[in-house]
C-alpha cells in the first residue's frame, strides 16, 4: 500500500523531532560559562597592580692605597625618600668580614 505524504504528517514529524535540542543547549551553556569565566578573570586582574620600579642609585667608587671613597652621584627617581642611614660592610679577599659601619 502506497501512502502519500501529506503536509500535516511532515509538520508533525518536525515538531516531534528533538535531535537538535541537546547541541543547542550545549552551545548556550558553553557561551554562558565563557562569559562567567571572563568576568571572573577581569575582576581578578583589576585588583592586581603593576610592580613599582626600584630606586636606582648611581655610585662613584675610587680607591687610593688604603682608602676607598664612595660617592652617591644620582638617585632615580628623584622623588624617592631621603637616605636615613647607610650600612657599609667590607670584606677581605677570603670573603671574611673585616668590619661594618653604620652612618646616620
Amino acid at each position: 500500500m502506497n501512502m502519500k505524504k501529506t503536509k500535516s504528517s511532515t509538520v508533525g514529524r518536525i515538531l516531534n523531532d528533538d535531535k537538535g535540542v541537546s547541541p543547542v543547549i550545549a552551545v548556550i551553556l558553553m557561551v554562558a560559562i565563557t562569559v562567567v569565566m571572563a568576568a571572573i578573570v577581569s575582576s581578578w586582574s583589576a585588583g592586581v597592580k603593576a610592580p613599582t620600579t626600584p630606586t636606582t642609585v648611581g655610585l662613584d667608587i675610587a680607591r687610593n692605597n688604603d682608602t676607598i671613597a664612595v660617592v652617591v652621584t644620582a638617585i632615580d627617581p628623584a622623588s624617592s625618600a631621603p637616605i636615613s642611614q647607610i650600612n657599609i660592610s667590607y670584606y677581605n679577599y677570603s670573603a671574611t668580614p673585616v668590619g661594618t659601619s653604620l652612618r646616620k
